[in-house]
């Protein structure tokens, strides 16, 4: 007898009225073309699904590669025993890359809000001078909007990358933390002196989620 947690969604056996939108339909990330990633156009026809009626399970792409906790975590894991048991090290040896490339893109995205009013400054100085040079004034401006075009495309990566690193990083963390857990003994169940497993969670994986996010910032 079928489970009914494994039963289909009852949207799925009646009415007819929408047609639903299997896995093989909506193109993983890794799979997409670069200009569907850049644009994120891979997501639209979720989203176009998500308009019209509650996405269900199958609607939702499959996760692949390092989205996988099992995959994030084995990575972390090849680190973390190479580190010697050393967390600190092994998510900076681990997630240290993709943190460092964050922060040049939020370097780039500031650089570029720090070009606004310098050229804001040369359009007024060009403006106010005899003899105007459209010539320079006009790449002045071309720049200005390259770079504000630039700075939407990147902003937006590296605000989904960070996301998507502070994910694998905490999915790496809790199953860390879940094994360490799964290893306690009996006897240590009747340590008063044990650390209860909540507490290990909200003090060394939110910590270090909220350290990652800062010194990215910085």
């Amino acid at each position: 007898m079928a489970s009914p947690l494994l039963s289909k969604s009852p949207k799925k056996q009646g009415y007819d009225t929408l047609l639903d939108v299997t896995r093989e339909e909506n193109a993983a990330p890794t799979n997409a073309s670069f200009f569907s990633r850049v644009l994120f156009a891979y997501a639209n026809p979720m989203m176009e699904t998500g308009n019209k009626r509650q996405l269900n399970y199958d609607d939702l792409c499959e996760l692949d590669g390092e989205n996988k906790t099992s995959e994030s975590y084995a990575k972390y894991k090849a680190t973390y025993d190479r580190c010697n048991s050393s967390v600190t090290r092994a998510v900076i040896y681990t997630y240290g890359g993709p943190f460092v490339l964050c922060g040049c893109a939020a370097l780039f995205s500031t650089a570029c809000s720090v070009f606004a009013p310098a050229v804001l400054h040369h359009v007024i100085d060009a403006f106010t001078a005899p003899a105007v040079d459209m010539d320079n004034l006009a790449i002045w401006l071309g720049a200005f909007f390259i770079s504000k075009l630039a700075n939407a495309f990147v902003a937006a990566q590296m605000g989904f990358y960070l996301e998507l690193t502070a994910l694998r990083l905490t999915a790496s963390m809790k199953a860390l933390l879940f094994e360490k857990a799964m290893r306690r003994s009996i006897q240590s169940e009747n340590d008063p002196k044990a650390v209860d497993i909540a507490n290990l969670f909200t003090s060394d994986v939110s910590n270090v989620l909220w350290a990652a996010y800062q010194v990215n910032n910085i």
